[in-house]
């Protein structure tokens, strides 16, 4: 009698979510910045922004909780990426990009806001880029 082991194909994990709370404060930290716009985006295959929220922070600086899609796959650790921008009048924007979220784990990111001077506007800013770190390049 012969026999043979059927392999039942595994479904690929659903995907998950993690979060990202912001809280936006003025350069030296002092001030919440209320009413600040907060972009969380990522960018497509074509190059282009695909925008995902657009919040709105309240009195004390803060947003609402964000919650973002991390995809499953075959590395080690799993986590998106994902990059803020950060509006509000009177100061520069402020892009963050290659944010981590990881999943069922809540970042919080403060921003600090530098103001712009007056007579400018606040075309120019202040880009932050998260580096990789040696896990990222082995997975």
């Amino acid at each position: 009698m012969i026999s043979k082991k059927l392999e039942i194909p595994t479904q690929p994990e659903e995907d998950s979510v993690g979060y990202i709370s912001t809280v936006v404060y003025t350069a030296s930290g002092a001030l919440p910045v209320p009413d600040a716009i907060i972009t969380v985006y990522n960018i497509n295959e074509t190059g282009e922004e695909n925008v995902l929220f657009h919040l709105v922070t309240d009195r004390s600086g803060s947003s609402p909780l964000i919650t973002l899609p991390v995809m499953r796959g075959e590395r080690e650790y799993e986590f998106t990426t994902y990059n803020i921008r950060v509006q509000a009048i009177g100061y520069y924007t402020t892009n963050v990009l290659d944010v981590r979220v990881f999943p069922d784990v809540t970042t919080t990111y403060r921003i600090n806001l530098i103001p712009t001077a007056r007579g400018t506007d606040n075309e120019n800013g202040q880009t932050v880029i998260i580096p990789p770190i040696p896990l990222d390049i082995t997975n």
